[in-house]
């Protein structure tokens, strides 16, 4: 359903009040809004419906619609801060509960939105869309890091859609990495703090080093090896009366 954020907010109104309607006429009613909502066309990157789609980051290098129109396309220079208090996301929109945590996205009227810790600023690394990002070679210990925390440590910003990567065209690519073979997924991204610092960077990360020569800066290399990979778990959660 984060094809349509409007016909995820009325099913969990349905379920909220499930014990005061008749069940027939209940389980009916949502699925008509399930089938609507999956109808809704979402855009490449972030899943939302295309009426109500995000705003631009604020400070995004580049927002515009991919060549064959698939949906919003964004780009970030290396070290671009965000603001202060921002989703540990590439997008403005709220990062919503849920994801394998006990707490549950939608309860009680309320819903859930993850969020870094007070005193935390975001960083963006390695959102490349095109040439002309700086290459050259990243220490094994490096990518070995990436490669362990690849499978426990990519938080989803809570949207459906995966990324092809727009440098080659490759989708769902592998990556071949000494005897292993990792399935990447181009959905969610990397949280690494090093001291108050948190730089999020993509979940294609590791094609964009291997296929593509890029080479992060040297603060988030060293944030590989001495910092820390952080998960769901390691966000904070908050409470709203709305879908924000």
């Amino acid at each position: 359903m984060d094809h349509s954020p409007k016909h995820y907010t009325e099913m969990c109104r349905l379920v909220a009040g499930a014990g005061k309607r008749d069940w027939d006429e209940l389980t009916a009613e949502r699925g008509a809004q399930l089938m609507e909502g999956l109808a809704v066309m979402g855009c490449k990157r972030s899943g939302w419906d295309q009426a109500c789609q995000p705003g631009p980051a604020p400070g995004c290098r580049s927002l515009r619609l991919t060549p064959s129109g698939g949906g919003q396309v964004l780009e970030y220079p290396d070290l671009f801060v965000f603001a202060a208090g921002h989703p540990p996301s590439p997008y403005d929109h709220p990062v919503p509960g849920g994801q394998g945590l006990a707490v549950p996205y939608c309860q009680d009227g309320k819903y859930s939105s993850l969020v870094l810790q007070k005193g935390l600023r975001l960083y963006a690394v390695g959102w490349l869309e095109r040439p002309g990002f700086v290459t050259g070679h990243v220490p094994d210990v490096c990518v070995e890091a990436l490669v362990a925390a690849h499978a426990t440590k990519i938080v989803s910003d809570g949207t459906r859609g995966i990324h092809t990567c727009t440098l080659c065209g490759e989708i769902l690519p592998q990556l071949q990495w000494r005897d292993q073979t990792i399935q990447l997924q181009g959905h969610g991204h990397y949280l690494i703090q090093m001291d108050k610092t948190v730089y999020i960077a993509p979940e294609l990360l590791l094609h964009y080093i291997r296929e593509h020569s890029y080479c992060p800066p040297q603060e988030f290399l060293r944030g590989t090896i001495h910092g820390a990979f952080l998960g769901v778990d390691d966000l904070e959660i908050t409470w709203s009366s709305r879908v924000r």
